[in-house]
């Protein structure tokens, strides 16, 4: 990603991961089982505020590849980007400051809240 790599966030373990422009946090889900792909376990990877740039540099920085960003519009109001993570990068990404988070909780707490778009 332009302007931002893995190496402009500041990784704070205990209290999230912070872009140093967007002051973001980035969250980890739970892992979860898919029967839909074979049972395989998937956690979702996002941050609080929609910076693209610092997710992905934090992605980066996990291995993944800024392409497999996606893009969810369908299930929230907002427009919410996120990766797949497999258990190994979970790990890492927890490992790394990333805060795991009850991902359902999370997003009806924002909806209750009005904190939705």
């Amino acid at each position: 990603m332009p302007g931002v790599d893995s190496r402009d966030i500041i990784y704070a373990k205990g209290e999230g991961v912070y872009g140093l422009a967007a002051k973001t946090m980035i969250r980890v889900g739970y892992l979860f089982d898919w029967p839909a792909l074979g049972h395989k376990r998937w956690a979702h990877l996002w941050d609080d505020e929609g910076d693209r740039e610092a997710l992905v540099a934090f992605a980066v920085g996990l291995g993944l590849k800024p392409g497999w960003l996606q893009v969810q519009r369908r299930r929230y109001p907002e427009i919410v980007y996120h990766f797949d993570l497999v258990p190994s990068k979970h790990r890492l990404a927890i490992q790394r400051g990333a805060v795991l988070t009850n991902e359902l909780d999370y997003w009806r707490g924002k909806v209750a809240n009005g904190q939705t778009s």
